[in-house]
């Protein structure tokens, strides 16, 4: 598909930034970007992962490029912008990473997505 980024290690390429980042994380455990299989508070790990593609990106083309009707609040899977982001900002008030003491690659995904915002 000619996807940036793109990542080929081995005879592994993956592309998509959140994928790539929870493989690096993961193959790379020494470095502590990720949070390993059994500790507790890898469902939030895992669910900002995925929140910034699948919430942060839309939200972000939407306020980008308005739509000619607005969406109905319940068609979209976040919402809308203002929400987003307040979810976001709720989450980095309790602590300086999203899980917590410990950066991990939600934090990058995360991160890179609200630089947009």
């Amino acid at each position: 598909m000619g996807k940036v980024p793109a990542l080929k290690h081995g005879d592994v390429v993956i592309t998509e930034s959140a994928a790539i980042c929870t493989y690096l994380a993961d193959e790379f455990p020494r470095a502590k970007l990720n949070v390993p299989i059994g500790d507790p508070r890898r469902g939030g790990y895992l669910k900002w992962l995925f929140f910034g593609p699948s919430c942060i990106e839309p939200a972000i083309m939407d306020r980008a490029f308005p739509r000619k009707e607005e969406a109905r609040r319940a068609a979209l899977g976040y919402g809308d912008f203002d929400t987003v982001i307040d979810v976001v900002a709720k989450a980095v008030s309790k602590g300086p990473y999203l899980v917590g003491d410990q950066f991990t690659a939600a934090d990058v995904v995360i991160g890179s997505g609200c630089a947009g915002a």
